[in-house]
């Protein structure tokens, strides 16, 4: 379990979250929603460790991660951070996805038959097996989106948080990596589309200006009389085939 406790983060007079606590549980997913700037990303970089927070403290199973080695913490964290730019030199899908198994390899970083084989699988379960000798920087937005979250897996972390995983991507994309997303062990997820994080996240956590304004499952939290003033936009909620939608009239 990822734990933060009244977590403050400033950069200068700029308070970019203020005092924040919420849990990354053992299982299911956290969506984390709010508008540009209201702190989701820097709340995200303080989780796995990124970023040290100006005050509060965030806990792994109990330990500060501020306590811990970078090493064992990836052992236990995976991130899929959001990615703008090609590599420098040319890499494969399976070079890539192999780099998720450096928390677990020696100083000399030597490649097992268990790290070949944990990429094989990794691989597999995002459906790019064939793609396994295919240059990164040819991948299509989704193929890429599923690569880094193939690393994320071949990391075999207990927790997976992905910042914006479904950005620039078509809409069919969106959903592969979404349900990717939602078999992952415990995951947190920043999303700026409220329908996806409906549809997708067990728990959400509504951000504005730094703070929590609302925590719960989805049918809790997504609701007008929160989204509205979050936002600044009309929301009307429906029902279809079963599945809450949400609506944004003029």
């Amino acid at each position: 379990m990822i734990e933060a406790r009244d977590l403050t983060v400033r950069f200068g007079p700029v308070t970019a979250v203020d005092g924040v606590s919420l849990t990354v549980a053992d299982h299911g997913v956290l969506g984390l929603v709010g508008p540009n700037g209201s702190g989701k990303t820097t709340l995200l970089r303080c989780l796995y460790g990124a970023l040290g927070p100006t005050s509060g403290d965030v806990l792994l199973d109990g330990t500060p991660l501020s306590a811990m080695h970078r090493r064992a913490v990836a052992r236990r964290i995976a991130v899929v951070a959001q990615e703008h730019h090609d590599p420098a030199t040319p890499i494969s899908v399976a070079e890539l996805v192999m780099l998720g198994r450096l928390p677990h390899q020696g100083m000399m970083a030597q490649t097992t038959d268990e790290d070949r084989t944990t990429v094989v699988g990794a691989l597999e379960s995002v459906g790019l097996g064939a793609l396994a000798a295919r240059d990164v920087a040819v991948l299509s937005g989704g193929e890429r989106q599923r690569a880094l979250i193939a690393r994320a897996l071949a990391q075999q972390a207990g927790h997976v948080l992905l910042d914006e995983p479904t950005n620039h991507l078509d809409i069919r994309f969106q959903h592969d990596v979404l349900e990717l997303v939602s078999e992952l062990p415990g995951a947190a997820v920043v999303l700026h589309d409220l329908n996806l994080a409906a549809r997708y996240c067990d728990r959400i956590v509504v951000l504005d200006a730094g703070k929590v304004v609302a925590a719960g499952t989805p049918s809790q939290v997504l609701v007008p009389e929160i989204l509205e003033p979050v936002y600044k936009v009309r929301v009307r909620r429906v029902e279809f085939d079963g599945e809450m939608h949400l609506l944004f009239p003029r």
